[in-house]
C-alpha cells in the first residue's frame, strides 16, 4: 500500500479536498521529511584527471546534497575530502560535480541525499507511519485554511459551523504534527516544523501549492 492509501485510511474523507491535493501534502511530507532524515545513496565514480563529472542520474540538483567524497576508496581510515575541495556546479547545460583544486585519476566515492519516493517504499520501517501523521497534518490544514478563507455564498451562510469546521482541522493538524515531532525528536533529529507550516499548502483561492 502506498501513502495516500494510509492517509485516506485516517479518515479523511472531506469532499474539500481531492486525492490530488493529498499527494501535494505527501510529496510536501516527504520533502520536510527527507530535509531530516534523507534516503542516502553511493556510486562509485571513475577520476579521469579532469576537473568536472557528471551526477548520478537519481541525484536532484534543488534538494539532494553531497554528504561525502572519499578519495581514494577503501583507505582504513577512510580518506573524507574536506567541503571545500568540491562542490555542484551548474553550466549552460547541467548540474555537474567539480572539483575546485584536484583532478583525480582514482576512482572515487560520492555519498549524496535524495527525497524519499511518494510511494513510501524507500522511508525506514519505523519511521513510515511518522510520515503518514505529518501528511495527514498538512491535508487537515489545508482543509482548516479552506474552510476559514473560502469565499463560497453556501459557505458564508453557515460561517459559524464552517468555523467550527476550521478550529476542529486546525486542532488534527496540530495533533498529527506533534506525533510526528515527537517520534523523530526521539531520534535524537529535530524536524524543524513549526504549526504555522502547516497550514501554507492551499491558498485563499482554494489551489494547493505545488
Amino acid at each position: 500500500m502506498q501513502l495516500l492509501d494510509f492517509v485516506n485510511g485516517i479518515h479523511i474523507t472531506d469532499k474539500n479536498i481531492t486525492e490530488p491535493q493529498k499527494m501535494s501534502a505527501i510529496r510536501e511530507a516527504l520533502r520536510r521529511f527527507s530535509d531530516t532524515c534523507p534516503l542516502t545513496k553511493v556510486k562509485d565514480i571513475q577520476g579521469d584527471a579532469g576537473f568536472d563529472y557528471d551526477l548520478p542520474d537519481d541525484f536532484q540538483p534543488l534538494t539532494s546534497h553531497i554528504i561525502s567524497i572519499e578519495l581514494p576508496i577503501d583507505n582504513r581510515p577512510a580518506s573524507i575530502l574536506e567541503r571545500n575541495e568540491f562542490g555542484v556546479y551548474q553550466t549552460d547545460t547541467a548540474y555537474v560535480l567539480r572539483f575546485s583544486s584536484r583532478k583525480p585519476t582514482l576512482k572515487f566515492r560520492l555519498k549524496y541525499t535524495l527525497t524519499h519516493g511518494a510511494d513510501g517504499t524507500t522511508i525506514p520501517t519505523e519511521d513510515f507511519y511518522s510520515v503518514v501523521n505529518l501528511a495527514t497534518a498538512y491535508v487537515c490544514g489545508a482543509l482548516a485554511n479552506f474552510y476559514i478563507t473560502t469565499s463560497s455564498p453556501s459557505i458564508r451562510a453557515d460561517v459559524v459551523d464552517y468555523r467550527k469546521k476550521s478550529d476542529e482541522y486546525r486542532s488534527q493538524a496540530k495533533f498529527y504534527l506533534e506525533l510526528f515531532k515527537n517520534a523523530i525528536d526521539a531520534k535524537g533529529v529535530p524536524s524543524r516544523i513549526g504549526e504555522w507550516d502547516i497550514y501554507r499548502l492551499w491558498e485563499p483561492s482554494g489551489v494547493p501549492l505545488e
